[in-house]
């Protein structure tokens, strides 16, 4: 059963002059016409003036008022309200600057009674593009809070959005830390360097000298391998000689010239 009474945001003992005030002032911020026919807002301004509808005759509001009782008093013994659930609330950008257009969008369940902080109240579902708040300019960081409330239940629950502000600008002692300059050690540079080309010429020395050894001193031994094919060419030599001498000598032998 809707509360009309929570709907106006007054209280039950109210007069006619305090239904009015209420309407009037809930009519001029949630009028669809002052916010380009928005579905939000239309929905909200209908719901608002039918509580206004059913307050303002006497006779509508006492039928209302026995109704609303009856079922309060019948909800008490029934199971409680589950309290409301804040199931998405995001932004499209993680940091903006205050200029900026930034898109939020949310959705709750289990709520009667939705309010974004600085939008305004909102249904329980939806999405909407705004600048974010000016007076939040010089704040780092600028809170973005929905809070969700059920009127059958005494509980509430919210939740921040924090969104870096781009805007911001920091003290100027924040800002002026200057890093101290160090000058460079000449003599330790020079004297490295120094080491490092005294290294680099005793490897050059050394590289070279290697280099003379192997080949001005030859090593003195001789390879086994050439002394064997030596020998081996040595006796086939001397073979071929004492085959020819006996070749000779038989020749000799069968018709002699001497």
């Amino acid at each position: 059963m809707k509360d009309y009474y929570y709907i106006l945001g007054i209280r039950r003992q109210a007069d006619m002059k305090e239904i009015q005030n209420a309407f009037h002032k809930l009519s001029l911020k949630f009028h669809p016409n002052e916010h380009n026919n928005d579905p939000f807002y239309t929905n909200y301004y209908r719901r608002i003036k039918e509580a206004y509808t059913q307050l303002s005759d006497e006779q509508r509001r006492y039928v209302y008022d026995r109704r609303l009782t009856k079922f309060e008093a019948q909800s008490k013994t029934k199971t409680k309200v589950p309290p409301p659930v804040i199931a998405s609330f995001f932004a499209s950008k993680k940091a903006s600057h205050i200029e900026d257009l930034i898109t939020i969008s949310w959705e709750v369940l289990n709520a009667e009674q939705i309010q974004i902080t600085p939008i305004g109240q909102v249904a329980s579902n939806g999405t909407q593009t705004v600048r974010l708040p000016e007076h939040q300019k010089n704040e780092p960081y600028i809170q973005l809070e929905l809070e969700a409330s059920n009127a059958d239940s005494t509980n509430t629950v919210s939740k921040t959005l924090e969104i870096r502000n781009l805007s911001y600008l920091p003290p100027e002692e924040e800002v002026y830390n200057p890093t101290p300059v160090r000058k460079p050690k000449r003599n330790n540079e020079k004297s490295t360097s120094n080491t490092k080309q005294t290294k680099t010429r005793k490897k050059k020395n050394n590289a070279s000298k290697r280099k003379k050894k192997s080949t001005t001193n030859p090593d003195s031994s001789p390879d086994p391998r050439q002394n064997e094919n030596q020998v081996i060419a040595y006796i086939l030599v001397m073979g071929m000689l004492f085959i020819i001498g006996i070749m000779l000598y038989i020749i000799n032998s069968l018709n002699p010239i001497f």
